[in-house]
């Protein structure tokens, strides 16, 4: 077993399709994606919260 983001994946007896390739890229992107918007609302929000300290 490999593990693939925390996802435990097992070895699929036959070699692995270009469509089952595809749709894991796609899972991948999807899930870099969500956590770059993630990281960047929290940026926005710890540069709201630092910038409302200074401003007092």
């Amino acid at each position: 077993d490999r593990f693939i983001c925390g996802v435990r994946v097992q070895r699929p007896p036959q070699p692995i399709s270009n469509q089952h390739l595809c749709s894991l890229a796609l899972f991948a992107f999807k899930d870099q994606a969500c956590g770059q918007r993630l990281i960047r609302s929290f940026i926005r929000l710890k540069i709201l919260t630092i910038s409302s300290l200074t401003d007092q």
